[in-house]
């Protein structure tokens, strides 16, 4: 599986969707889950990191291909967010609201730059 560093600039959150896409764009026909994109932290100790494409991103099939405006993939932003603790990706089951809630208040309440 492919690793690589998910670089978008720090913007407003509808650029923020945008430059996700654009990250992800030349992914999206690729085998499911085969390519991993560090959100935070490093790429030796990775915080949080998406595996990507979903299950779900598949090319549409179109009645009228030549149509402008049409949409060719279906659900571009289906991927699995994975996230990491002390170097090791966590169980699912321990990655739950309240262990998000939490680390937001241990670590991020009071942070500036957060």
């Amino acid at each position: 599986m492919a690793r690589h560093l998910l670089r978008i600039p720090e913007r407003g959150t509808i650029r923020m969707l945008h430059d996700i896409s654009v990250a992800l764009d030349s992914h999206k026909g690729k085998r499911a889950a085969s390519e991993e994109f560090v959100v935070e932290g490093s790429m030796e100790r990775p915080k949080i990191i998406i595996r990507y494409p979903g299950n779900k991103v598949k090319r549409r099939e179109l009645k009228d291909p030549g149509r402008k405006g049409a949409v060719l993939w279906e659900a571009l932003y289906d991927f699995l967010v994975v996230p990491f603790m002390e170097g090791s990706e966590m169980p699912f089951k321990e990655f739950n609201y309240r262990k998000i809630a939490e680390d937001f208040f241990d670590n991020k309440k009071d942070s500036e730059g957060f």
